[in-house]
């Protein structure tokens, strides 16, 4: 199972931002998971993270998902 939360400390976030947006990420880490789930042949293969906004209040995520065929 995949954990977006562990993977924004890796990737250097502070404990402030992912409190700041628990809820986009919470929402974001659902989806990632529901979807590894139903397909398991899926993998992921990147996110890009970006804000939308200079006070970096609207965080955005770029997910690439890939579905194999049968």
């Amino acid at each position: 199972m995949f954990n977006m939360f562990n993977y924004l400390q890796l990737k250097g976030f502070e404990t402030s931002d992912l409190v700041k947006h628990f809820e986009k990420i919470d929402e974001i880490n659902e989806n990632i998971n529901k979807v590894l789930t139903e397909n398991p042949r899926a993998t992921l293969k990147y996110i890009k993270i970006s804000y939308l906004d200079k006070e970096k209040k609207k965080i955005h995520f770029d997910i690439d998902i890939e579905v194999a065929s049968n």
